[in-house]
């Protein structure tokens, strides 16, 4: 048996990491075609609403998993004053802007 240490990520589907703003879906907020368009391990019901249990906000340390809307903040779109405010592993630039590898959140 093999085990791996490295951090699971969620790239699509729901699991309880997996990062979606259900608020910005095609048919309004928290209406879904499928499981992608709901957070964490929410899944798309048959009547087009995401259900169950969303994910716990930023969960863990910074880093893959971390999830950040950057199109919220304060400054404006992808503007930040801190490294919490930059999604995934991305951190702040002296200049004010999240640079780096993004985590798994749909753009």
């Amino acid at each position: 048996m093999t085990l791996s240490l490295r951090p699971t990520v969620v790239l699509a589907g729901s699991g309880p990491t997996y990062c979606w703003n259900e608020a910005n879906n095609p048919g309004g907020p928290n209406r879904c075609s499928n499981n992608e368009q709901c957070d964490g391990a929410r899944t798309c019901s048959s009547a087009g609403f995401c259900q169950g249990t969303a994910r716990e906000p930023n969960p863990g340390p910074k880093g893959p998993t971390y999830c950040w809307d950057e199109a919220t903040n304060p400054g404006g779109p992808n503007r930040c004053s801190n490294d919490t405010q930059c999604d995934g592993a991305r951190t702040c630039s002296s200049s004010g802007f999240c640079q780096g590898t993004a985590g798994h959140a749909p753009s």
